[in-house]
């Protein structure tokens, strides 16, 4: 991964919410699914991923534009911060570039994003998530309610099953009347992290110490947050199903599952389980007593005579067994609102 990626697919998600993830400590987690899935209530009609009449039921936060706060690569290589525009249309959510900072960089094709996605009904490509006239196509809401939502991950063939559905719900934090000095606030866990209260650990890292110039001035900021403004990250992501993502060029130099199982040991404990998905045959962890998957150690996908080395999401909350941390913040990407994103712009353009 780039060194903050705050925000392109891997994927969890946009997650935060289209499919990033990003390895992890070794972790176990039930094997539960959750019900609560969405069927679209016509057939849907789909041109390179894109749902022509997919139709969001219900309303809530994505009916509103929201931002992200990033860093990418300029022409010259040189990291910068840019701001992102994510915005519901036709029950597709987009991202765009935005012109709130200095020097603002243009959106560009994901070079890092995933080619496949295996679930245990269907292998599914997704290589037509490219930009169009309304932004990079990142996934699908089948519905809201204030601030739950059903997300479906983007494929090039809009599908919509359950397997590929994500149950999501948002934290908002108020900013209203806050300056921004008061963003960097955090207190010190039982194993003693730093947990910032609204920002990120990620993102914290690399204003302070990537971009200190720029970051010292940040934190030291008095441009306060109009009334309003809020942030918000996802506290709930549950998977229905086990979920790999994958992309060519993850080849292993084992051709055969017996070879990689024979030169890669696990902890005591846990064992290797051969298995299909999608009509592929998969292998990853689980614990050997409780035969719980073990989330921490990558799945292996034999696909066309390769091994090929993933990452996956495994049923239930992507936000509890992922994070290491006592909130579950620290995983999650933050979404501003509009005012809220505009002060953060201003204060970054200061520095400028």
């Amino acid at each position: 991964m780039n060194s903050i990626n705050l925000t392109k697919l891997s994927s969890a998600i946009i997650v935060g919410l289209a499919l990033t993830a990003c390895g992890g400590g070794s972790s176990n987690n039930e094997q539960t699914s959750n019900g609560n899935n969405q069927k679209p209530s016509e057939k849907i009609e789909c041109i390179d991923g894109i749902p022509k009449n997919l139709k969001t039921q219900g309303s809530g936060f994505y009916d509103e534009e929201f931002f992200v706060l990033n860093a990418d690569y300029d022409a010259q290589h040189n990291e910068q911060f840019v701001i992102y525009s994510n915005v519901l249309k036709n029950g597709v959510i987009y991202q765009n570039s935005t012109n709130l900072l200095k020097n603002t960089l243009p959106l560009d094709d994901y070079s890092d994003s995933i080619d496949y996605i295996l679930t245990p009904s269907k292998l599914e490509t997704t290589n037509k998530s490219r930009l169009t006239s309304s932004g990079i196509p990142l996934g699908y809401i089948l519905s809201q309610n204030n601030d739950s939502a059903q997300f479906v991950m983007f494929t090039d063939s809009c599908n919509l099953s359950s397997d590929f559905q994500v149950s999501t719900h948002i934290k908002r934090v108020d900013l209203s009347g806050k300056k921004i000095s008061e963003l960097f606030a955090y207190t010190v866990n039982s194993k003693g992290q730093k947990e910032y209260t609204y920002l990120t650990n990620n993102l914290v890292h690399y204003m302070i110490w990537e971009k200190p110039e720029i970051g010292e001035k940040i934190k030291n900021s008095q441009f306060t947050f109009p009334q309003g403004s809020f942030i918000g990250f996802n506290d709930q992501e549950i998977y229905n199903a086990p979920v790999i993502s994958f992309s060519e060029g993850q080849n292993e130099d084992e051709k055969t599952l017996d070879d990689y199982i024979a030169s890669h040991s696990l902890n005591t404990g846990e064992s290797w389980k051969k298995d299909t998905m999608g009509g592929l045959n998969v292998l990853y962890a689980i614990n050997s007593t409780t035969g719980k998957y073990v989330y921490g150690i990558d799945p292996i996908v034999e696909m066309k005579g390769n091994l090929y080395n993933t990452e996956w999401a495994i049923p239930g909350n992507f936000i509890q067994y992922i994070s290491d941390y006592e909130t579950g913040q620290e995983v999650n990407e933050l979404y501003f609102n509009k005012t809220a994103i505009q002060t953060i712009a201003d204060a970054i353009n200061a520095t400028l």
